[in-house]
């Protein structure tokens, strides 16, 4: 920026002038400004960039000391889990994720849904984890990971349901005691209500 002006200099101004300093620092919102308001913000602006453009030295409270031993990489083995294991994650009442922690190039992912097997996938290890898509609400769903003869079991999750069932035939008495409305059947169901529900 080209301006060299003083306060003093500022303030004795025009709102002319005032608005032609402002128009050459781009100060936004110039043109609603009157001349006080104008004078007020370009000397913000001036501050600022006067206090910026001080050079201070760098200062800090950190005593130097000696540097740390640079390390290799086999000083600093990778961190691994120790245990290998699979497990499988809902996401949605369509989608779960299995993820797991084994060596080796591929194995074979199955899908169990109540211990029968309905779902089998080839999967690269390295990749540690899959969405496997299914549908399959309120079923109990394992999964288990083959790998060089070795078997992986998951645990077991219940899949959920893409709609909530409210049954409430105890309630429909305090509800007519209280003097509220009975929900009907078709306000009793609430819920997701997704394109396969």
């Amino acid at each position: 920026m080209g301006i060299q002006i003083t306060l003093e200099e500022l303030e004795r101004m025009t709102k002319r002038e005032l608005y032609q300093i402002a128009k050459e620092i781009d100060l936004k919102g110039r043109g609603k400004m009157r001349k006080r308001e104008l004078l007020e913000a370009l000397k913000r602006e001036l501050l600022l960039v006067e206090k910026a453009s001080v050079e201070e030295p760098i200062t800090s409270n950190i005593v130097p000391s000696e540097p740390f031993p640079e390390k290799t990489e086999e000083d600093t083995p990778l961190p691994t889990y120790r245990e290998e294991f699979i497990t499988l994650i809902p996401v949605n009442p369509e989608l779960s994720l299995a993820v797991w922690n084994t060596e080796g190039n591929e194995g074979i992912l199955r899908v169990y849904v109540e211990g029968t097997p309905v779902l089998e996938f080839p999967v690269n290890l390295s990749w540690r984890r899959f969405y496997v898509h299914l549908r399959a609400p309120f079923k109990k769903i394992e999964a288990e990971l083959v790998v060089d003869g070795k078997v992986l079991r998951s645990n077991p999750i219940v899949a959920p349901s893409d709609e909530v069932f409210l049954e409430i035939p105890e309630r429909a008495s305090l509800l007519s005691r209280l003097a509220l409305p009975v929900p009907s059947k078709e306000e009793e169901r609430i819920g997701y209500g997704g394109e396969n529900g």
